[in-house]
């Protein structure tokens, strides 16, 4: 975007009016010339006509019709200018002309409304300039190109303001148009009008701001499409120039889901506006001070919409969450799982819009609960739970851990819905199946073990048949009674004695 012009110094309009403090109301002096013209100022006048000067230079934002006279300032406008006349109608009104356009004076009659094209070259004609100069405005009726007194874009190049005295030109630019309001004579308030460009050559912009909710202090613009690029305004309906929130400078194009942070949070339902702005300055947000003026649609009227939002109530949510696993005060292994039950919250998908009651659950470990509505720092979540059926394994430090549940919306703005339980993590390498759990009997294959079967291991007399020992000494009795046995049929000795 073409930066508008500079500043605008700060003026005496009483000082800079070319009516004299004892002219009649009519405007004219007994002593005045017929055509207007006063003597006294004529020397003034011819001094610099033809010679534009820089308390000269201007933007003409408040003529009636435009003619060609072959003055230099229209020479120098090139055959490509749109010629536009302007007739006093004493000192109450104005009348214009343009054969070279027509669309630009948009009504009959006196006083009428111009509008000019973005990008194109204007000479006008003003004859009766010495009583009735001419002045384009702003909104606040602050000059912009004046015959009068400096205007903020005299010395815009891009404008390229020319004044002879009958003959002005001048290039209407974004940042002008953006600005132009209305024109007027600056010694005759009467004679004044609208100002606006033409409806085919402005730059559009649409808006889609719908009713819904708010984290309290952003809104969330659905989409946006400007054509020019610029920013996004947000403030009270009934404050045109106010600003509660605006973007940072958006490129040509559309953009979706934008959030706009405002000055305070919002402490009920509230009905604010969005207005599309042109970026006209290098600077940061200027408007209303200067530039970046809002997109105009067909009706010269800013490009806004409004919208009802809500805050979320993150301090009293409904519906409860409780941790099912791991147990309280239970060892367990380094990567835990964490499982949940919840019962009315909705889960969400991450990145839609905020909404009561909506979202997911992060894990956090050994921290309190975060304050509602603060969004939870990423690095503080060690796991995330967005489905009901999921569960989390976040990796623990060896020790005693705190393991918190806490539900956030889809921006990880913080509920006060949470849940905790005390564990005690072991360290990787002295973590044994049986000290995971305080009554786990089970082998690490899952069979129950030789003494956990509950099976009676005792004989008839109440001997344990599995003490230590027992089982050796049968068995060394048996294998001494087979040598004996073996040695006498050697000898061939039988079991009764004889040979």
């Amino acid at each position: 975007m073409r930066p508008s012009g500079p500043p605008n110094p700060s003026r005496d309009r009483r000082a800079t009016t070319s009516r004299r403090p004892d002219d009649p109301p009519g405007g004219r002096r007994s002593e005045d010339p017929p055509d207007g013209r006063h003597p006294d100022r004529l020397d003034d006048r011819s001094a610099t006509a033809g010679t534009p000067t820089p308390s000269r230079r201007g933007l003409l934002t408040g003529l009636g019709t435009v003619a060609v006279l072959g003055s230099t300032a229209a020479s120098a406008a090139g055959d490509d200018a749109v010629r536009l006349r302007l007739s006093a109608v004493g000192s109450t009104a104005w009348e214009a002309e343009s054969e070279d356009d027509p669309a630009v004076v948009a009504t009959d009659g006196e006083n009428p409304e111009l509008r000019f094209a973005v990008d194109t070259r204007y000479v006008v004609e003003n004859p009766s300039f010495r009583p009735h100069p001419f002045e384009l405005q702003d909104a606040d009726g602050e000059p912009l190109l004046s015959q009068d007194a400096g205007g903020r874009f005299e010395d815009a190049p891009d404008v390229d303001w020319s004044d002879d005295g009958e003959t002005m030109s001048f290039t209407v630019t974004e940042s002008l148009a953006a600005d132009l309001d209305g024109y007027v004579c600056t010694a005759h308030s009467r004679m004044s009008g609208s100002v606006g460009t033409h409806p085919d050559d402005r730059p559009e912009a649409s808006v889609t701001f719908d009713d819904g909710w708010t984290p309290g202090r952003t809104v969330r613009v659905a989409a946006a499409e400007l054509e020019d690029g610029g920013y996004l305004r947000v403030h009270d309906p009934d404050d045109d120039t106010g600003t509660r929130g605006v973007t940072e400078p958006l490129s040509a194009g559309r953009h979706e889901d934008v959030s706009i942070e405002l000055d305070s949070s919002l402490s009920g339902p509230t009905t604010l506006a969005v207005t599309a702005h042109l970026q006209t300055t290098e600077e940061a947000f200027t408007f209303p001070d200067d530039g970046d003026g809002p997109y105009l649609d067909s009706d010269d009227d800013p490009v806004t919409v409004t919208a009802t939002v809500s805050p979320i109530a993150y301090d009293d949510p409904e519906g409860r969450v409780s941790i099912e696993r791991p147990e309280p005060d239970a060892t367990v292994e380094p990567t835990v799982t964490v499982a949940i039950d919840v019962d009315g919250f909705d889960f969400a998908v991450p990145d839609t819009p905020p909404a009561p009651d909506r979202g997911g659950f992060v894990v956090l470990v050994d921290r309190d609960p975060v304050s509602p509505g603060d969004q939870v720092p990423e690095a503080d979540i060690a796991a995330r739970i967005d489905d009901p059926e999921a569960t989390a394994e976040p990796t623990l430090d060896p020790g005693d851990r705190t393991v918190r549940v806490q539900a956030v919306d889809t921006e990880r703005r913080a509920f006060t819905l949470t849940d905790d339980v005390a564990v005690t993590v072991a360290d990787d390498d002295s973590v044994d199946a049986d000290d995971v759990s305080d009554d786990d009997d089970s082998t690490d294959d899952g069979a129950p073990d030789e003494d956990s079967t509950g099976e009676d291991t005792t004989d008839d007399d109440g001997t344990d048949v599995d003490a230590p020992g027992f089982g050796v000494g049968v068995t060394l009795g048996a294998l001494g009674g087979a040598v004996a046995y073996a040695y006498r049929r050697v000898k061939g000795v039988s079991d009764d004695g004889t040979e």
